[in-house]
């Protein structure tokens, strides 16, 4: 989603390949300025973009995916509370990025005992700051074991963390960007948070495990 739209409830799916998913701004969720053209802005903690699920997204097994946007908080501090940047599934498994006590996470967890048993795990860095437009990527490499490693956080084109991981089944609780869908589930073991009150841009989701390099290219400003 590059959220060029300018205006409207709607957001297209940019991508030149893949299935038409459609974003729709849910709330106080409007297009505003981004570092590119347009984005989307949250007013408040209870604003997001709801994207539609699908089987590249969501309802299928997916043991590589890299998840990569631009967002800008207003606020980030002790008193802000969880907000969630992105999420997709719930609290047996899924993805997220948020925001609590001044720092970043990315996490990701698949509990079930039959499958990979992952109760998850949570890369942070607090290399980040209010009204700043930085760029987040988190990559998964994995596959139905437990492995070192195959988790990796990335701020701003540069690696900050990594993590065990393993691969994603089938997880159909919503995907949301900027807010929650429905449930998420956090480090500290609670499902439910607020939604990022601030802005994001150029948000892409791929099935596949991008390189360092790959990374670096999608948070360059050059290139957007």
């Amino acid at each position: 989603f590059d959220f060029d739209e300018a205006k409207g409830r709607r957001a297209a799916d940019s991508s030149q390949s893949g299935d038409k998913h459609t974003g729709r701004l849910a709330g106080k969720a409007t297009f505003a300025q981004g570092p590119e053209e347009s984005g989307v802005s949250f007013e408040d903690s209870g604003s997001r973009v709801d994207v539609s699920q699908s089987r590249s997204i969501n309802l299928e097994t997916h043991d590589q995916r890299t998840v990569s946007l631009w967002f800008n908080a207003d606020q980030i501090s002790k008193d802000s509370g969880k907000q969630v940047i992105y999420e997709e599934g719930g609290s047996i498994r899924g993805l997220n990025m948020y925001l609590e006590d001044d720092k970043l996470f990315v996490g990701g967890w698949n509990t079930p005992r039959k499958e990979s048993n992952w109760s998850g795990t949570w890369l942070e860095t607090d290399n980040v700051s209010a009204d700043t437009w930085h760029h987040v990527s988190l990559v998964l490499d994995g596959d139905g074991k437990l492995a070192p490693d195959a988790l990796r956080g990335y701020l701003d084109g540069e690696q900050f963390g990594s993590g065990e991981g393993a691969q994603l089944g089938r997880h159909p609780d919503g995907i949301g960007i900027g807010g929650v869908s429905n449930t998420t589930r956090f480090r500290d073991g609670l499902s439910r948070g607020n939604g990022l009150v601030g802005a994001v841009d150029n948000a892409s989701i791929f099935n596949e495990a991008l390189s360092a390099d790959q990374i670096g290219s999608l948070a360059d400003q050059n290139f957007l």
